[in-house]
């Protein structure tokens, strides 16, 4: 029972989440930080993968909340 109380807990607070990804353009490495706002840390993991561009890698949270 904890764990649907935890679950649904997430849904309710919607944390900032500041994260790190590496882009390859013409043999030269990039990297951005943007914030995403997300239930948990793996949400936000996966949201900025589908916000990201194709190829990008290496994606880790740098800061988390405001």
């Amino acid at each position: 029972m904890d764990w649907i109380l935890n679950k649904n807990m997430d849904l309710l607070f919607t944390n900032t989440y500041t994260v790190e990804y590496w882009l390859t353009v013409d043999n030269t490495n990039y990297n951005y930080v943007f914030e995403v706002s997300a239930g948990n840390s793996l949400e936000a993991l996966k949201k900025a993968m589908k916000i990201a561009p194709e190829g990008a890698r290496k994606f880790k949270i740098i800061k988390y909340g405001s």
